[in-house]
C-alpha cells in the first residue's frame, strides 16, 4: 500500500486538529489558538490531504475517504477535550 493516503490521514487529521482549536469551545488547549494563521494552516494541511488521496485512488474514492476521514476527526476532537477536561477535573478531588 502507498504511504500517500497514511500521509493523508495525518494531514487530515492535523487540519481538523488545528480548526477545532481555533473555538473557544475548545478544551485541550487552555487557550485557544490565535483563529486566523491555525485556520488558513488547518485548511492549507486539509486541502493537501485531499490533493494526496486524488493521486493515490480514484476521485470517488478518494472524495469518499477524505469526507469518511474529515467526519471521523472533527467529531473525535471535542471528544477527546470533554475526556482530557474529565481526567483534569476528576484529579484535583484527590
Amino acid at each position: 500500500m502507498s504511504i500517500l493516503p497514511k500521509a493523508a490521514w495525518l494531514l487530515t487529521a492535523s487540519g481538523s486538529l488545528a480548526l477545532y482549536l481555533t473555538s473557544r469551545h475548545q478544551r485541550l488547549l487552555p487557550q485557544p489558538l490565535p483563529a486566523r494563521p491555525a485556520r488558513i494552516t488547518g485548511t492549507l494541511l486539509l486541502l493537501a490531504a485531499l490533493g494526496l488521496l486524488l493521486c493515490s485512488l480514484q476521485a470517488p474514492a478518494a472524495l469518499y475517504v477524505y469526507v469518511t476521514a474529515l467526519m471521523l476527526f472533527l467529531v473525535a476532537w471535542p471528544f477527546l477535550g470533554a475526556l482530557v477536561r474529565l481526567g483534569r477535573d476528576s484529579g484535583d478531588d484527590r
